[in-house]
This record gives C-alpha cells, structure tokens and sequence, in this order.
C-alpha cells in the first residue's frame, strides 16, 4: 500500500508507551533535528566510504560526490610494470559506460573556503545566503563549504552580507586557498560538482550520495516497496581522455516506517525489545519523508522522546512536536517513542555531528536478511533491476542525449565552457582462451575446456573427482516430521558421490523429535561425545538463521567437526539430484577432497586471499580471513581468521597469518618456499590504497625478507575491487564473453590495473572485477598476470563455473562471513587445513 500521509494519526499507535532504561529525559538533548538547528560536534573521525571502518582513521574521510571535502591521495603503482597492455587473446570491440567529456574548461579557477557568521548549519540556507549576492560573485560553484568561480575576486578574504529568515545580518567570507587548472588534484572535484548540477537541472532528486528519479518509481504493492531509479555519475582523467562513468542504479524504499519497526519488535519481546530493536536497526539508512534526505542510524536513544526539549538558535526551548509542527505542519502521533541518533560530518575537519530523528518520520530503505532470503519478493525486484544490456545501452544513451540536448543543461555546461559526447565510448579488449579442467587422479587424468559459458557442471558429474576423501563414518540427523524427505536426499547424495568415484559409506543416521536449536544441540552434544565423525549432515524443516547458528557454533567454535546443512526446500526441489551433487562436493571438500583443478605451468606457486566482514551483533567488532594455498594445483588451503575492532590497524594480523602460512606451505612442499606468492586483497577503498601499500604491503615484505634471507623473493599484491559501477558491451549490445580483458582507455593512467570479466550470467547485465596491482617482483607481463587472475576464478568449489573473483578472495569472504554473520567468535585452529566454510 502506499505510505501514510504526513501527519496522519495511526490509530492504537498513538497511545503505545515504550519503556526507556531510565525515565524520558525532560532537559535539553544534545543534538538537533537536521539541516534546522545547532548541533553538537565531538571531534573524531567522519563516516568514511565503502569498506572503510576495517582500517585505521586517518584525516577526514570522503563525503558525497558533490560535496567532497577529501580527496584520497593518489597512489601510483604503474611502477611495477613499464607497459601494463596486454596483447593475447582474441580482439574483441567493445563499448563502455563512459561519456567523454568532450570539451572542458581551458581557464583556471579559484577555490574559496566560505565560513558564515554567525554559523549557518543548513546546506540549504548557506545556499539561500550565497543566491543574495549572486551579482558580486557571478558564475560559481558551491558545495556547502568551498565556492569556485573563475573570478579572483579583488579583496581576500572576500567579504559579503545577507539576512536570514529571522532578519539578522550574516557575514559571509571568502577566503582564497587554491587556484585550480586540469593539472590539481581538485580538478576533478570541480568537474564533477558541474556535472551533479547538471543532474539536479533533470529535475532528479538527490538521495545520499546519488541521484533519483522520484516520478519514474516503479510500486511493488505487495511487498511494500518501491523502487526509484537513478544515476551515479563520477569524471575524472582516465588513460588519454577525461571520462564520465555513467551507472544506472536503483533505491529501494519501503512504506513501512522505523517506528513500525519498533511496534513489531515491541509485540514480538515485549519489555525486553530493545536489544533485538538495536540488532534490527542500527547501521540501517532511513529517509526522512519530509526532505528526502538519508541518514545511517548509529543509535537508539531511549531516554529521549518526540517531547524532549531542546535549545533553539534564538536559545529558546522547543519540543521535537513543536519544531516539527511549525516547521512543516507534521503532526507526530506518538509522543513515547524514542530517538534515533546518527553521527554526520561537522563543519569542521575530523569532526562529528549528532542528529536526532523522530522514528515515525523515517521511512526504511533497503533489504533486510528476511527479504532476501524471499524468493518472490527478489524476482519481483530483478523484473526491473536485473537490466539486460540491450536496455542499459538504451538507457544510458537516453541519459547522454538529455546532457546535450536539455536547455537548462546546455546553458549551465556553457557557463563553465563545457560539454558531454552523447555516445558511449568505444574501445578494444581481449577474449582471454579457455581454461583447461582436470579430474581424476595423477595416474589417470581427465581433461576438458571450461566451455564457452564456463559452466563444466555435467561433465563433472560423468567424471572421477581430482581428490576424493572415503567418507567411512559420517553422521546424519534427521528429525522426525521430515524424515521421508531427508532419507530420499541422503540416498540421491550417495548416488551422486558413487557416481563420481567417491568413497561415501551409509550414514548412521540418528532420529530427532523435532528441530527445534535445544532438541538439536543435544543430540549434537550426544553424537559428538561418543565419537567424532568425518562430517555431520543435519537436516532442518526451514532456513532458521538461528538454528544454522547453533548448529555451526557446536561444531566450529566448541568442537571441531565439519557439518553440512539442508533444508527441507532443498531436498524437496526439481532439481533435486543436481543440488544432491553439489552437497556432495561440498561434503568431499569439506574433509579434504577436491573436485577439480586447471592447467597451471607454475610450480611451487601460492596464492592467498583475504577479505573482511564486519560482526552483525558487536557493530565494533570486525572479522579478518586469510587463505592461503598449501599445493600446485590449488586445491588445498590453509585458512586462518582474526578478530579486530573496528577502525583499528589490522597489519600485524595480516602478517602474522602471511608468516604462519609460509611455515604451514613448507610444512607441504618438502621445506621449500614458494617460488612466487600473489596476494589478491578485497575491500579496499580508493582512500586506502597508500595505506595498504605502505603499512600492509610494507609488512609483508618485511616478513617474506626474513624467511628468504633478503630480497630474492617473488611476490605480487592485488586489490580486487567487485563493487564497482563500470560496465561493457559487444558491439552487438550483449554481454561481452567470460574471459574478456580490458586494460586501455578507461584504466588509471597511474595505476597497474585491468578489468576482468570471468563471468557468464544468464540474466541482466555481467559486471567486470577491477584488479589494481600495487606491488610486483614476480616477473610476469601482463599477459600472464591476466591470465593466471582469470585462471584463479575457476577454482571455487561451491560452483562448477567461475566466479566473479579469485577462489582464494571467495573463500576468505566465505569464512569471515560465517564468523561474522553466525559464530560471532574464532573457530578450533583444528579445522584450519579444511574448507569447512563452504
């Protein structure tokens, strides 16, 4: 349905009474309501971007794209490579997302520091002051603290007047800090602070840091969603041209209000809500309906209420009712319900501002774990996000002729003697050959290409496994209510294992009531205090996230038992045998099987991978995995996990698990060391790549010196980067092939990078995987370097295909993710040398 009207009573909402921990507070709350009035700033770290909290806070971080007040260092690494361009491979003409910016500013400009006094704290009003001497200051750019203009105005500071809504005099001064060509750092900065007003003049509303477009919402009534599309945008110099990446994106908003929210978990825990309200909602972005603006939640005050007062500028003294009545006639209905509190960035650098928001006046966006895990509610979403890329290509040449032909566009773009080509750039990559798959024993190999859609699943069936573990005495519980389908599961996963050579016994199957998470840890507790099995299968009625839980807890953190578990949807499935073969894959992996390898002529090689997930119950709390190959043929791995705080500097993890899987790789190879070690590394922002390159990378070698007795050593470090906003096109507007390379034109001209897609989708539109190499000794040209990434991708063993990624990064994401998400503490170092996160 849609959402409620402004001011609209909610019925029995009105008179629900939310306990506090201490009674509601009726003195003044530090904090305001947004973009109105005063608020308290604490010096400390701004929120930073992407994966940014796992490292150590550093100077001011990154804000919106057109307000951005620190831009990350540029780090140059093409020192690693004399030519990073690649030449094998079959020719391929592609299109990309990019528009060129076909004409740019040839003079130079002026950045001013503009401070307001007294202090205006509402981007919208320092704005309104700024549009009142619009006569002396001509053609500018403001972005909420620094102003351009290709003026130099004639005093420094520059000093203006205006009067705000209360008629009082506001002084405004310019202060002159930089003056900017195409060769500052700020360049792009300003092009793109043009380019975001180019998007508003669309008539397209801001949302966090991108832009949408409210009138073209798409309504899902029966999930209480919608959907509003919208654009990320981002220029800068790429290899010879200076580029606009243009992304379709979508927001996904919910009619269903935190105060809803709230009112659930208050009926589901009563008086004891506030926990489970926290877990739910806190690092959840909300918009507030009354502006539009977004806001992550950082906290719940419970002391607060909409009564609570509060000091206006004036110093007079407000209620959170009364503010919101008289500034935007919102009646609030419920009086008891507490506060939210987020954390912005202050105007000043390396601060923080807090924010109170009233519950009832936030609308949810996103997906919760529930709604993904809704099969129909996804589908619902992918009929529009899913975009093929026939329609993309449509849309986005749609969005480049609106850039050229729009008046309003045209007229502000020639103020700042500027244009966009309307057409997608075209460029040449490369179609990398097929993979070479290898089954079977070394006595006896099976070989065959990857496939053109890289999708090996029937002839893995037909074929012996590259390792397969004897599984003699392996373990299911069953309960009771679903034993007939757990029992014809079991014998379609003996049938599939008998059917690729592996050594799999009948399970001793053991009986439960039910599968409730008491009923089941008992009899866990039971099997594994009599004898300690190769696996333990446990079949469940539903995906319970706290069940699977307990489950992995007993068996990963207390005991140190492989488990594997299924649900009765999956045993019941069409597909049921194929699914059969894939749980006893995963089974064979996880007590030290392999079902495959590739071609690989390096010996003597390890590979690593790491990646970081941050815990969903201690939201200070973040979890590191690091995997390491122990063979040639990639197919076994050490894994080790380690606990961090938020923010805090994880190097000395990092090295530590580098040097203790040196040890563990010579324990494997006979006392040598690896001939070559490529490191592929996953969440790292553009702000943190000086930080990897000159605390971890630093480190590392330091280690490998150590264990090599000096420099001879051959080593690479590579940040894989998977959430990114390029794309590519054939020039038949379809998806380019699995193995396509690019590493030209729309690369960093101070970087060692390529894109790769190592995909096929059968679906909407294939995205490419950036890898930035920072550092590399080990003597490979890019041909090989491409090559060898690209061959890592088919060595992920929960999917007979490739992945997005190398399998390394993939199963350090798996393994962080399962502590995380689930076990919330590090498992038994006994299971280190097993793949029993899969």
């Amino acid at each position: 349905m849609d959402p409620p009207s402004q001011g609209r009573a909610r019925g029995r909402a009105r008179g629900r009474t939310f306990p506090s921990e201490q009674h509601a507070s009726s003195t003044p709350v530090p904090g305001a309501v947004p973009e109105q009035l005063p608020l308290v700033s604490t010096h400390g770290p701004g929120r930073g971007r992407g994966r940014g909290p796992i490292f150590p806070q550093a100077g001011p971080s990154t804000s919106a794209p057109h307000e951005v007040k620190y831009k990350p260092k540029m780090v140059f690494t093409t020192k690693c490579i004399e030519n990073k361009k690649g030449t094998s491979g079959t020719p391929l003409d592609l299109y990309s997302n990019f528009f060129e910016v076909s004409k740019l500013p040839n003079y130079s400009f002026y950045q001013y520091c503009v401070t307001f006094e007294p202090e205006v704290d509402r981007l919208g009003e320092r704005r309104a002051l700024l549009r009142m001497n619009s006569d002396r200051l001509k053609g500018y750019l403001f972005d909420g603290t620094s102003l351009f203009s290709n003026i130099q105005y004639q005093s420094d500071p520059f000093v203006l007047f205006a009067q705000n809504n209360n008629k009082e005099n506001v002084q405004i001064s310019l202060k002159r800090t930089a003056q900017l060509d195409n060769t500052s750092s700020n360049y792009n900065q300003l092009l793109n602070i043009i380019a975001n007003k180019c998007l508003q003049l669309m008539g397209l509303t801001r949302l966090g840091r991108n832009y949408y477009d409210p009138k073209a919402r798409v309504l899902i009534h029966e999930f209480g969603l919608e959907l509003w599309p919208g654009y990320i945008t981002s220029i800068r110099q790429h290899e010879s041209e200076v580029l606009m990446c243009s992304a379709i994106t979508w927001k996904v908003l919910r009619h269903d209000t935190v105060f809803q929210a709230m009112e659930n978990a208050f009926r589901q825990h009563g008086h004891n809500y506030m926990q489970p309200l926290k877990q739910a909602i806190l690092g959840v972005v909300v918009m507030t309906h009354y502006n539009n603006r977004t806001y992550r939640i950082d906290d719940i005050d419970f002391d607060a209420n909409p009564m609570t007062k509060f000091s206006l500028k004036d110093d007079s003294k407000s209620t959170f009712v009364e503010y919101y009545k008289k500034r935007y006639n919102i009646t609030i209905t419920n009086l008891n319900q507490p506060l939210l509190v987020t954390k912005v960035r202050g105007t000043a650098p390396g601060t923080t501002e807090t924010i109170y928001l009233v519950p009832e006046l936030c609308r949810l966006t996103g997906l919760t774990d529930e709604m993904r895990g809704n099969y129909q509610l996804m589908a619902s979403l992918a009929k529009f996000t899913r975009v093929e890329p026939q329609k993309r290509i449509d849309s986005l040449l749609n969005f480049g002729r609106r850039l050229v032909e729009k008046r309003e566009i045209e007229n502000e773009l020639s103020k700042w003697n500027m244009s966009f080509s309307p057409q997608l750039i075209k460029m040449q990559g490369r179609e990398l050959p097929m993979e070479t798959i290898i089954q079977g024993d070394a006595s006896n190999p099976r070989r065959y290409e990857s496939g053109r859609n890289v999708d090996w699943t029937a002839k893995l069936r037909s074929n012996p496994l590259l390792v397969g573990v004897k599984m003699e005495r392996w373990i299911a519980i069953v309960p009771r209510p679903i034993q007939q389908e757990s029992m014809s599961f079991i014998g379609l996963i003996l049938q599939a294992a008998r059917g690729m050579f592996m050594g799999m016994n009948d399970p001793l199957v053991h009986y439960i009531d039910n599968d409730n998470v008491g009923t089941y840890l008992d009899e866990i507790e039971k099997v594994l205090s009599r004898t300690v099995p190769d696996i333990l299968l446990c079949m469940v009625s539903t995906n319970r996230a706290d069940r699977y839980a307990a489950i992995k807890k007993k068996c990963c953190v207390e005991r140190a038992v492989p488990t594997q578990v299924v649900t009765k949807r999956s045993m019941s499935n069409r597909s049921a045998m194929s699914i059969a073969t894939k749980i006893s894959i995963q089974m064979n992996c996880k007590v030290g099987g392999a079902p495959w390898s590739c071609h690989n002529p390096m010996k003597g090689v390890m590979v690593c991978g790491f990646d970081a997930t941050h815990d969903s119950i201690n939201k200070s709390r973040s979890y590191g995995a690091f995997v390491a190959s122990l063979n040639d043929e990639f197919s076994k791995y050490f894994s080790i996990p380690f606990a961090h705080s938020r923010g805090c500097d994880i190097s000395n993890n990092m090295a530590t698990a580098f040097e203790t899987a040196l040890v563990k790789f010579r324990k494997h190879n006979d006392g040598c060391l690896p001939s070559r070690i490529f490191m592929y590394r996953d969440g790292v922002g553009d702000g943190q790549i000086d930080y990897v390159l000159n605390i971890e990378v630093e480190q590392i070698k330091a280690t490998l010196e150590k264990h090599y007795r000096g420099t001879n050593y051959k080593f690479a470090f590579v940040i894989v980067s998977k959430r990114i906003n390029t794309k590519f096109f054939t020039s038949g507007k379809q998806n380019p092939p699995p193995g396509t390379v690019v590493d030209d034109q729309v690369t960093w001209p101070e970087r060692y990078d390529f894109f790769l897609v190592s995909q096929s989708v059968r679906q909407g539109t294939v995205s490419p995987t950036s890898y930035n190499v920072i550092f590399d000794n080990t003597g490979l040209d890019p041909d090989k370097m491409q090559r060898f990434t690209y061959k890592l991708t088919h060595l992920y063993y929960n999917w007979s295909g490739t992945i997005k990624v190398p399998a390394p990064v993939q199963y350090a994401h798996k393994l962080s993710e399962l502590i995380g998400q689930h076990l919330h503490n590090e498992p038994q170092r006994d299971l280190d040398e097993r793949l029993y996160y899969l």
